[in-house]
């Protein structure tokens, strides 16, 4: 099979199967991991098929009508993500609750910790939380609940202490109320969970993906949370389309194919653009580490695959393969860009951050987005440890290629699918993630351009420190 078959058979898969995700959500986790081991299977088997061949298609027709696609589709978003600024500094009401986290975050901050362990900066857990855990008997309030034996008018009165409460606190007026909301949680052994849960209820992402929200938010309101997602999606797009020539040049019809593969998968566009989902910050600092490292700038490859793990430890923990090429100098680089940032909040209240950025992901109940919620224990442990045995092995092929591009490339692919089938809740933001990695891939089956063109493949000379 030629490059260029390849390469459109991966472009239909990958825009034909992206929507369904939204098709079957909920309840459909075994529907949802199927989906992404088609993309696994295919992409992987196109990848055998065409060999390593060179890639062809640099002729300006095709270019040109790809690029008049991709920049009309960038156009479509861009103003969708205008209209959703426009809306939020209309109305002063964030999209979803992730947004709405930090922006609580920051126009408390100082006041309260937004990784304490005693904070409430999170209503969607909350609930979750207070309905898993309220009938076992392990939860107690102040004032505490009337009994039963109340008036009306007493249980009334209750009632509507409490929605004040709620919306003082999460309409960010006043976080002194979280402290009619939270629950004692009983020292009991059998209490555990619970007192985990409501100790997790800060927030879930690393200090630099916060403090990117901070000069827009500052000067804008909550609309800056729009407009910090609007510049994370254009910079996406840009990494793309760059990493795109990288690799296969820069008239290459596969850079513009690329981007029309990506701006084509609704992933990126429903949860950066009109849902407040702050996947798009680390994600956009994975792609920057790996353009670095392609441009042989290693340094500032190690510096911003740390900023994406101080952002949020996945995907940045995709993508540390790359930093296989470089000696150990480079890798104590990326380790301090990553864990300078935690310190401050490590120092103000390291078991909150713990909490919120460690346990919670390790420790939160599978849900019917994911295939797991629906396997019994030993099934579950063995699909488990299948998907890390498929991830040990793009690993350890990304290590002994020495974080070449092709086989980095492959390894960043294979991996991102896995872990997402792997997880115990398949959440759409995730797809924040994937939906590049999808996009780069069409320019993996498309190749490198011809010899003589002047465009390298990156990180491909073995054995190669790169500072």
């Amino acid at each position: 099979m030629s490059r260029r078959a390849a390469a459109g058979l991966w472009v239909g898969c990958a825009l034909g199967l992206s929507p369904l995700f939204y098709v079957f959500d909920w309840g459909q986790g075994p529907v949802r991991t199927g989906l992404l081991l088609v993309w696994l299977v295919v992409g992987l088997g196109l990848g055998r098929g065409v060999g390593h061949g060179v890639g062809h298609g640099h002729g300006h027709g095709p270019a040109r009508a790809a690029w008049l696609v991709a920049l009309g589709l960038l156009g479509f978003h861009l103003y969708v993500g205008a209209r959703e600024i426009e809306h939020t500094a209309r109305t002063h009401a964030i999209k979803l609750d992730q947004g709405q986290i930090a922006y609580r975050a920051i126009r408390w901050f100082g006041e309260v910790n937004p990784y304490g362990h005693a904070v409430m900066l999170d209503p969607v857990y909350y609930m979750s939380e207070l309905q898993r855990h309220q009938p076992s008997g392990c939860l107690a309030f102040t004032p505490p609940a009337p009994a039963a034996s109340a008036s009306v008018e007493e249980r009334r009165l209750f009632a509507a202490r409490l929605l004040d409460a709620q919306r003082r606190l999460w309409d960010g007026l006043d976080p002194s109320a979280m402290s009619a909301l939270m629950p004692q949680v009983d020292g009991a052994e059998r209490c555990a969970r619970a007192r985990l849960g409501f100790r997790s209820l800060g927030f879930k992402y690393g200090p630099l993906d916060l403090l990117a929200y901070v000069p827009t938010v500052l000067a804008f309101g909550p609309a800056g949370v729009f407009v910090t997602q609007l510049l994370a999606f254009v910079g996406i797009v840009a990494l793309v389309a760059l990493l795109a020539a990288q690799r296969a040049g820069k008239r290459s019809a596969a850079v513009p194919l690329a981007v029309c593969v990506l701006l084509g998968m609704p992933h990126l566009h429903n949860n950066v653009l009109t849902t407040s989902a702050l996947d798009a910050v680390p994600t956009l600092l994975g792609l920057a580490a790996l353009w670095a490292h392609g441009a042989r700038r290693g340094t500032l490859a190690a510096l911003l695959l740390g900023a994406a793990l101080a952002s949020k430890p996945l995907p940045g923990l995709l993508y540390a393969p790359l930093l296989a090429a470089y000696p150990t100098r480079t890798l104590l680089v990326a380790l301090a860009a990553a864990l300078v940032p935690y310190l401050p909040f490590a120092l103000w209240d390291a078991e909150g951050l713990g909490n919120n950025v460690v346990l919670y992901p390790l420790t939160r109940p599978t849900d019917s987005t994911a295939l797991a919620h629906f396997l019994p224990a030993w099934a579950r442990a063995s699909w488990l440890a299948l998907c890390a045995l498929g991830v040990g092995y793009a690993l350890l092929a990304t290590l002994r290629a020495r974080a070449a591009g092709p086989v980095l490339w492959a390894g960043l692919f294979a991996s991102h699918l896995l872990v997402l089938a792997a997880a115990g809740y398949l959440h759409n933001n995730y797809f924040t993630w994937l939906a590049p990695v999808l996009a780069l891939w069409t320019v993996q089956l498309w190749g490198s351009p011809p010899a003589g063109t002047g465009v390298q493949t990156p990180g491909c000379e073995p054995g190669v420190h790169v500072v």
